[in-house]
């Protein structure tokens, strides 16, 4: 009984604290993309690309489970928001044209997805993973 009430007095403790999400990320995605998308400097068009791309994600401010920054790839910059899960490990983000899914696989490691239909730049489709890495 007693170890059972120190495991849970511990991860209530881990669940207590802000994560660390804070930094500068870099990494390079696979992605497969249709039409025009300016991260992955493509053109219109109806066949799908299959691309590896360089992507840095800065993470700046942070306040509880949530946070802001930007993502830059192919010469593009954009803001970017999100939000931990209740886990502290895993979550999502939004930029202007597209969402992400993430999770934190270790303290200096990262593995992201991005999606989206439609981009606000033109028709496009693009599903990409990443796996970046605190600088």
């Amino acid at each position: 009984m007693a170890v059972l009430g120190f495991l849970l007095c511990t991860s209530s403790l881990a669940y207590a604290q802000d994560p660390d999400i804070l930094g500068t990320w870099k990494g390079a995605s696979s992605a497969t993309v249709i039409g025009a998308n300016e991260h992955f400097d493509t053109e219109r068009g109806s066949s799908a690309r299959f691309l590896k791309t360089e992507f840095t994600l800065v993470i700046d401010r942070a306040e509880g489970r949530s946070f802001s920054g930007r993502v830059s790839s192919g010469g593009e910059e954009e803001p970017l928001v999100g939000a931990f899960r209740a886990d502290l490990l895993s979550g999502v983000m939004a930029d202007y044209d597209g969402t992400y899914s993430f999770e934190l696989t270790a303290p200096d490691k990262l593995e992201l997805c991005y999606h989206h239909a439609a981009s606000a730049t033109g028709r496009s489709l693009v599903a990409a993973c990443n796996e970046l890495d605190r600088q």
